[in-house]
């Protein structure tokens, strides 16, 4: 059995938009957008670094998502959009945590930008 999360830290949501496709335009097209609740969010600002000048500020973020926890629980897919209060994100990577001695989903990273 794997280790719970205590609740209380999952206290934030966003809405999902799920990828669908891109047009040929490439133009991105999305399902209807359903919210995700209970999950944790760790949103930072960073900089990147330019030769000549100021560097870009970038919004980056990790959404924390647990089976145990939140819902809906679903298989998130990338580019898919996520908004949350402080902005629009897209996410990059999915990384799938499995229990230390079960072949059984716990967590979900999102890596989002």
């Amino acid at each position: 059995m794997a280790l719970r999360i205590n609740p209380q830290l999952l206290n934030q949501s966003f809405e999902y938009h799920e990828f669908e496709e891109k047009d040929n335009w490439q133009t991105a097209s999305y399902k209807a957008p359903i919210t995700i609740k209970n999950v944790r969010l760790d949103e930072t600002l960073e900089t990147t670094p330019v030769s000549a000048g100021e560097g870009r500020v970038i919004n980056k973020a990790i959404a924390f998502i647990y089976a145990s926890d939140t819902t809906p629980f679903i298989a998130f897919k990338r580019q898919s959009k996520v908004v949350t209060n402080n902005g629009i994100y897209t996410i990059n990577k999915v990384v799938k945590v499995n229990e230390p001695f079960k072949d059984k989903l716990w967590s979900v990273e999102l890596e989002l930008v």
